[in-house]
């Protein structure tokens, strides 16, 4: 394999276990504002985020793409970085209210509808993820 494959593979491998960490604080802070302060799930899911893409952003940029030639400081990007996730997770978010929406009234088994928030994170989960690869690797490496 090339130098340039190895390197993307690592990144990818890296930036998924960061992300799990960062997927695990979100989740939590979700669990915890949908199950007992029974926020909505639009709501719920974009408070969680904040804590999850500060995390994230923070150990990408030092641990896992290289800032080598940045032409940008890591405050602008990290403005940058939050404007994309306050569009990718109000739209996600608005998305899982959706499928909410219109699962609750069909859905017969206990066991899924009372689960059906926890459920509808974990869906939505891998969208956001490769989307925020692509968009965290090309922010710090090529601005």
């Amino acid at each position: 394999m090339n130098q340039k494959l190895n390197i993307l593979i690592k990144q990818i491998i890296s930036f998924v276990l960061v992300s799990g960490i960062g997927w695990l604080l979100d989740f939590s802070t979700y669990f915890l504002l949908t199950h007992f302060l029974k926020f909505r799930v639009m709501y719920a899911n974009m408070l969680s985020a904040i804590p999850a893409l500060t995390y994230v952003f923070i150990l990408s940029n030092k641990k896992i793409f290289k800032n080598d030639n940045s032409k940008l400081s890591i405050k602008t990007k990290y403005f940058i970085y939050f404007i994309y996730q306050l569009i990718l997770v109000s739209s996600i978010s608005l998305f899982g209210e959706f499928l909410y929406k219109l699962l609750i009234n069909k859905i017969d088994i206990k066991i899924i509808l009372n689960n059906l928030k926890i459920i509808i994170k974990i869906f939505i989960t891998p969208i956001t993820m490769i989307l925020n690869f692509i968009i965290m690797k090309n922010l710090i490496e090529k601005l």
